[in-house]
């Protein structure tokens, strides 16, 4: 397994293992969804070029994001969206700024009712938090076991 990960010593570790791990799912119109770890342009690149689509949240430290977008500053609701090819990255800001990336959505906008309220939120939000947020409440379901140890 080692031997494989340094395969492609010019590209970052985790995008490495994404790749092996996505060799049997190429060239068969998979759509990836990561998070912000595994998320990169080089790995966006790469799975464009196998006939596969992706979109998750991103570092903006990443390699290859473009300087103005990490400069500029928004406002509550605003939208920064920046092109390279067929991948699209955009900067959201709602309480907190987040960074995505995709190569399926544009930065079309949709209306979105929570709690009895209308939110205008990015398409690739609202599609990112519909597939990842069943993850973190499905790890709810599987308690830790505590280690307790015996105080003398």
């Amino acid at each position: 397994m080692c031997g494989l990960l340094l395969s492609k010593p010019d590209k970052p570790m985790s995008s490495q293992i994404v790749m092996i791990l996505m060799k049997p799912l190429l060239d068969k119109g998979y759509c990836l969804i990561t998070d912000n770890f595994h998320t990169s342009l080089e790995l966006a690149e790469w799975l464009i070029s196998h006939s596969s689509d992706t979109y998750g949240t991103l570092r903006r430290t990443r390699r290859g994001i473009p300087k103005e977008l990490e400069t500029k500053k928004l406002k509550r609701g605003e939208v920064a969206a920046f092109g390279k090819g067929k991948v699209m990255v955009l900067r959201w800001k709602d309480k907190k700024e987040v960074t995505l990336l995709s190569n399926v959505h544009t930065n079309e906008m949709r209306t979105v009712e929570k709690r009895s309220k209308c939110l205008v939120k990015p398409a690739l939000v609202i599609d990112y938090n519909h597939t990842m947020g069943g993850v973190d409440q499905h790890l709810s379901d599987y308690p830790l076991p505590r280690n307790r140890s015996k105080k003398y």
